[in-house]
């Protein structure tokens, strides 16, 4: 499983397989968007069930921090068979998050502040 991409991974898998796999319990979204940001709409988002629940998130999230979040929690003996999912590294990018939209719920993540002084072995600011 370790050489094959992701990508070769659901290609290998037969529709069924695939749908019985991957179906989640209830529709969840992660987005960026900075150029449809305004009210309402923030730039990076978490949108859950419907498309007009938004929740703010701190910033874009790299490809790694989608992989941990959804393999994590939706997938978890994936995420403890398969240990190139869990060594997937973790960007860290620039915070979007507006003070207006911290005043409500919202997702935050921070960077720890020794990865941030010191470096980390799969951290990096953009």
């Amino acid at each position: 499983m370790e050489e094959l991409g992701i990508a070769d991974y659901i290609d290998a898998l037969t529709t069924e397989e695939l749908m019985r796999r991957t179906v989640l319990d209830g529709p969840i979204r992660l987005d960026f968007d900075r150029s449809a940001a305004g009210g309402g709409h923030p730039a990076a988002h978490l949108t859950i069930a419907r498309n007009c629940c938004r929740v703010p998130l701190f910033g874009p999230l790299s490809i790694g921090h989608f992989v941990r979040f959804i393999f994590s929690n939706f997938y978890p003996d994936w995420w403890g068979e398969f240990k190139f999912l869990r060594d997937w590294p973790l960007d860290w990018f620039t915070r979007t998050v507006t003070e207006q939209e911290r005043q409500v719920l919202h997702v935050e993540c921070r960077q720890p502040l020794v990865e941030k002084l010191f470096g980390g072995l799969h951290s990096k600011r953009r």
